[in-house]
């Protein structure tokens, strides 16, 4: 839980799991052209750190790093 309340862990954790889910079907997509492929990950994972950072706040996102956000691909939170 890295010091957070239960809630707001378990709503990370279904942030989390939205996410994986999301990446999931991207890459289900038949014929998605790998570009297009690219822009709908790099938006499910703005999608994860902004729902992220809404729960727990930009400082504690930036805080957590690679060691608590690393399952968020791209730029570090």
């Amino acid at each position: 839980q890295q010091g957070l309340r239960a809630e707001s862990a378990l709503e990370l954790w279904r942030v989390k799991t939205a996410f994986a889910l999301r990446e999931l079907e991207i890459a289900a997509k038949p014929g998605l052209p790998p570009d297009a492929r690219a822009l709908e990950r790099a938006a499910a994972a703005q999608w994860a750190r902004d729902q992220a950072a809404s729960l727990i706040g930009p400082g504690a996102l930036q805080a957590g790093g690679r060691e608590v956000f690393g399952w968020l691909p791209g730029k570090a939170p």
